[in-house]
């Protein structure tokens, strides 16, 4: 029995080597150089993106390159790129992008990677990144989504309540349209304000900046009980569409949508001239309000609202950071650029607060936002993800920087009745009608609205384009492909 016992334990002595030794040659190659190409949402230059960069490089030996086009340009940007065969490693892309440059085999599968890190703990997130069935790409974030912000001042002023039905909203707008909400004696302001119906993506027709008026509808493809439809074409859009059009012709709602930029709109709010503006939950709020305290005074002041009785927030899927097919070593970028951007720890901090001494300073024995470098009025945002929005808990279960409670505020508000977006499923037929439907849809949207067309005319008239381009077909190509 003791021999027997001596001759089982080297055998474990032998395996347990050879099991080192394989772990040893499994260990992950460490890539010297990771470029990266980043929207916006990285800290620009002129906010500390050179800091972070060396960080990084202090943390993990790796030199971190950062192509950032300006934001309006990104996407072109990125196709190009592609093009000319200046391929990055890592790529920050989001919704209807996303899905066709993983169609099209430009992203590394990241499956294999996942399994064995630590990020397989935050599954349930990941599943919002699934690709027919695979992921190409980590969330950057959890999902968020606009909700819709409005002048306290400008309600107290009239002696008026947050708004909670359509009713009561309406009548706010017409309120701080007619009545003078800021006291200056001018007929200078509008109920709300909001991007062009093709907002910043064509695809999303804006939907999550309109939701008060959108409420149970939606312009877009939409996944109901497991099958596409086009909400467009649903009973819903009729009533969505004269409420856009009764606000329209009083004049109440801002008479520039149609060509508003997102940007415009912060502008137009914060200048004074808007009452609501649906925008970003989070840390928005803290921005949107020191914007306009800066502009006005410390009266100002805005608060985030629940979504209305019959409607619902919408949260967009939040962009990914994937992986190209062109990078030489996508395992290394997988464990030293984007498991260690989630890692709880160290890496987390650095993508999510920054640099101590830049971003971010230890005062009183607690860690504090510093100004942020390119506008002082305003703390230190984020330096990437979004710190209210973490897909990975912190080690010790407690944020390292405790946030502005508006920020919890607005978040709690947001996440109090939201549906989640779903990725658009692209085919070869949905790709050939995709910009005459869009354009079909914007055009009963400004008809209607206008006042050019009867809702039922613009409805009848994109119907009948519907029919042209055979979107039916369309979309029993699309569930044939969500079955496989």
């Amino acid at each position: 029995m003791t021999k027997r016992f001596f001759r089982v334990f080297a055998i474990i002595l032998v395996l347990g080597t050879l099991s080192t030794v394989g772990m040893a040659a499994k260990k992950v190659p460490k890539p010297k150089q990771i470029v990266a190409f980043m929207d916006d949402t990285m800290r620009t230059p002129a906010q500390g993106q050179a800091q972070i960069c060396e960080e990084y490089k202090k943390m993990t030996g790796i030199e971190l390159k950062i192509i950032q086009p300006v934001h309006n340009q990104y996407y072109e940007k990125l196709r190009l790129a592609f093009a000319a065969g200046d391929i990055p490693d890592v790529v920050e892309i989001s919704e209807s992008n996303y899905v066709q440059f993983a169609n099209e085999g430009a992203l590394v599968d990241l499956g294999k990677y996942i399994r064995t890190s630590s990020l397989k703990k935050v599954a349930r997130v990941l599943e919002g990144a699934k690709v027919n069935g695979k992921i190409y790409g980590i969330p950057r974030e959890a999902p968020n989504g606009p909700i819709t912000y409005i002048r306290q001042d400008w309600l107290n002023n009239l002696g008026l309540k947050v708004p909670t039905t359509w009713a009561e909203y309406y009548n706010v707008m017409k309120a701080f349209t007619q009545k003078d909400p800021d006291k200056n004696g001018k007929n200078d302001t509008f109920g709300v304000t909001a991007p062009g119906p093709s907002g910043d993506v064509p695809i999303t027709l804006a939907d999550n900046y309109y939701r008060d008026f959108y409420q149970n509808a939606s312009p877009t493809f939409i996944l109901r009980r497991g099958k596409w439809i086009d909400g467009f074409s649903q009973k819903e859009m009729k009533p969505a569409l004269e409420r856009l059009r009764k606000v329209y012709q009083e004049k109440l709602i801002d008479p520039e949508i149609f060509t508003n930029k997102t940007s415009t709109c912060r502008e137009k709010f914060t200048s004074g001239k808007a009452g609501m503006f649906a925008y970003w939950a989070g840390m928005f709020n803290v921005r949107l309000e020191t914007d306009l305290q800066k502009n006005l005074g410390p009266a100002a002041k805005i608060t985030p609202i629940p979504s209305l009785k019959g409607s619902h927030y919408l949260a967009r899927v939040p962009s990914v950071n994937a992986i190209t097919t062109k990078a030489k070593n996508p395992e290394g970028i997988f464990k030293y650029f984007i498991e260690f951007s989630h890692d709880g720890n160290k890496g987390q901090m650095l993508f999510t607060h920054g640099v101590e001494g830049v971003h971010w300073s230890v005062k009183d024995g607690k860690k504090v936002q510093l100004p942020s470098l390119d506008n002082p009025a305003l703390p230190n945002p984020k330096s990437y993800n979004d710190p209210a929005l973490q897909i990975v808990p912190w080690v010790n279960g407690k944020a390292p920087i405790e946030l502005d409670e508006r920020i919890e505020n607005s978040r709690k508000l947001f996440a109090g009745k939201y549906t989640n977006d779903v990725f658009q499923v692209f085919t070869d037929s949905r790709r050939r009608i995709e910009d005459p439907l869009n354009n079909a849809k914007n055009e009963a949207l400004v008809k209607s609205i206008t006042g050019s067309k009867t809702v039922d005319q613009a409805l009848a008239d994109y119907r009948k384009r519907y029919m042209e381009l055979k979107v039916d077909h369309v979309l029993e190509d699309i569930n044939a492909l969500t079955k496989k």
